[in-house]
């Protein structure tokens, strides 16, 4: 199964709470490469994927479709901060 049909069922069946889905998106070039050259499976490939993946339109159609929100680090930071 591939990269963009495992993200793409992952978002449409995410359950209406807090989700944390962590992806790695970066162009697979000369830096990334050396970045991850001890990380195959995970690797340069696999931040490819996701870059292509979150810049596709299928991506934005999801996101909207599931209202999913999407959130910096800072930003979750916040609101947890804001609730205590």
């Amino acid at each position: 199964m591939g990269t963009k049909k495992i993200h793409s069922e992952m978002l449409n069946n995410l359950q209406s709470r807090l989700n944390f889905l962590l992806l790695h998106p970066a162009y697979n070039n000369t830096e990334i490469r050396a970045i991850t050259v001890e990380h195959p499976e995970y690797g340069s490939k696999w931040c490819q994927e996701d870059c292509d993946f979150l810049m596709d339109a299928e991506c934005a159609k999801i996101i909207k479709e599931q209202a999913i929100i999407m959130m910096t680090w800072s930003k979750l930071r916040d609101k947890i901060t804001r609730a205590i």
